[in-house]
């Protein structure tokens, strides 16, 4: 036990420290070269180049680009995570938490716009992400479609809209959206477009983010 605490207490100082700042310095640098080149032709030199690090040391980190790559979609679900919160135990306040979600991304542009590229790759079988995207559309589609049932439960979906087509159209309208305000961002408003969505759906009025 008093070892496991001491060999704690060495991981926050001296080289240890110093390794963890390299791997992290490396991460943020893929996801740069990720959001604006692809995984397929953003480079572990280009990595390098914007990390301040020679490609040997990505390599020391990490044993192939794919695992960088893994670890660019690990920061990405934590900070995603982070942003969206546990759901709100009042279902007449979903739609108003999926729209705060959708302004405080707007604030974050780099990662909407990794997650977008990496996303329109990854529908080839063969790319490394293809089996993360799909598996991470699954959950999200389960996710809403829990949400969405509670209003269902409690009478506040659209006459004719059930849980499982809320939770895909919202998903894939928010998706569509999106793109189009990283194509433009100052003539697309994430947000109002998806209040105006969300106001079709349900019938919770008062839609603020």
């Amino acid at each position: 036990m008093n070892q496991q605490v001491s060999g704690e207490g060495r991981a926050g100082r001296g080289p240890y420290k110093k390794s963890s700042a390299t791997r992290d310095s490396i991460i943020d640098a893929a996801m740069t070269v990720f959001a604006i080149h692809g995984y397929r032709n953003g480079s572990t030199t280009q990595i390098a180049a914007v990390a301040g690090v020679s490609p040997a040391q990505i390599f020391y980190h990490f044993a192939t680009k794919e695992a960088v790559l893994k670890a660019v979609l690990d920061r990405r679900d934590h900070l995603a995570d982070e942003v969206a919160g546990p759901p709100p135990s009042d279902p007449r306040e979903i739609p108003r938490a999926i729209l705060r979600i959708a302004a405080s991304n707007e604030s974050m542009p780099e990662y909407i716009s990794l997650y977008s590229l990496l996303v329109a790759e990854a529908t080839a079988p063969e790319h490394p992400a293809h089996d993360y995207f799909r598996d991470r559309y699954r959950h999200l589609r389960l996710r809403f479609e829990t949400v969405f049932r509670d209003m269902e439960v409690a009478g506040l979906l659209a006459p004719g809209v059930d849980a499982a087509y809320a939770a895909v159209s919202t998903l894939a309208f928010w998706d569509g959206i999106q793109v189009q305000w990283l194509v433009e961002p100052e003539g697309i408003s994430v947000v109002e477009n998806l209040r105006r969505h969300l106001a079709a759906i349900t019938t919770v009025v008062e839609l603020e983010a």
